[in-house]
C-alpha cells in the first residue's frame, strides 16, 4: 500500500481523526429518494428485493441513494426513532420494578407509535433489563442500546 501524502489530505467535518483523501476528484453529487423499482441500482449493496421493499414502505421513513458522478455510494435509510435514556431505582425489589416496567413500556410504545415514531431506542447498561426487554417485548440488544420497531 502506497503511503499517503499528508499534504494530500483534507480533515472531515465529522471532527478530528477523520480525514479525506484529496486525490479522489468529485464533479458531483447526487440524492435520489429510492422507490422499489430501483433495485438494480442497489445490487452492489447487497439489497434484496424484499429488503428494500420493506426499506421503502415504511410509514414515517426515507430512503434515498447518494451518488458521486460515477457510481452509487451510500445508501440511506432514515425513519422517525425515539431515544430514551432509562434508570432504575436499585433499592426496589426486581419483580416489582420488572411489573412497572412492563405497564411504563407498553404505555410508552402506545404513545410513541401514535404520535408517528417508528422505532424505540432504549440506552441502557442493565443486564437484567436488557434481558427483561428482550424476552418480554423482543428487543434487539446491542452494545448498552435496545431497539424495537413500532
Amino acid at each position: 500500500m502506497a503511503a499517503i501524502d499528508p499534504a494530500s489530505v483534507l480533515h472531515s467535518p465529522f471532527g478530528a481523526g477523520s480525514k479525506i483523501h484529496s486525490d479522489i476528484n468529485i464533479q458531483m453529487i447526487t440524492e435520489k429518494l429510492l422507490g422499489v423499482d430501483d433495485l438494480p441500482s442497489l445490487t452492489p449493496f447487497g439489497v434484496t428485493e424484499d429488503e428494500l421493499t420493506r426499506y421503502v414502505s415504511v410509514p414515517g421513513s426515507f430512503t434515498t441513494l447518494v451518488s458521486d458522478d460515477e457510481v452509487p455510494i451510500l445508501f440511506i435509510r432514515g425513519k422517525k426513532s425515539l431515544r430514551l435514556d432509562l434508570s432504575i431505582n436499585l433499592a426496589v425489589d426486581h419483580e416489582r420494578a420488572a411489573k412497572v416496567l412492563i405497564e411504563a413500556l407498553s404505555r410508552l410504545a402506545d404513545r410513541a407509535r401514535a404520535n408517528g415514531f417508528t422505532e424505540l431506542a432504549i440506552d441502557c447498561s442493565f443486564p437484567e433489563l436488557t434481558k427483561l426487554a428482550v424476552e418480554t417485548f423482543g428487543f434487539v440488544a446491542s452494545d448498552n442500546t435496545l431497539t424495537k420497531a413500532l
